[in-house]
């Protein structure tokens, strides 16, 4: 009954496209310090807190560190009503 279901329904759905939006966006994560978001005029900047490591070897490494920049990121364009 599944080949049947599959051979008279479609196997793919269109992805609605949407033009991007330029955001002017920057954020950056560092081992040492920690993150820097930057979105036109607004930024913010997380130092990590005394004794909280990021790097090799670490239970966080920088790459864990660079995607949190990303959802902190997203989460100020949200704050600024950028969504839209």
């Amino acid at each position: 009954w599944v080949t049947e279901i599959l051979s008279v329904s479609p196997c793919e759905k269109p992805l609605h496209t949407q033009h991007p939006v330029n955001l002017q966006w920057w954020g950056d994560a560092s081992t040492s310090f920690g993150i820097g978001i930057v979105i036109g005029q607004h930024w913010a900047a997380w130092k990590w807190k005394e004794g909280f490591q990021v790097g090799p070897g670490c239970k966080h490494n920088i790459g864990w560190a660079k995607a949190t920049a990303v959802e902190l990121g997203l989460r100020l364009a949200l704050h600024l009503g950028l969504s839209k």
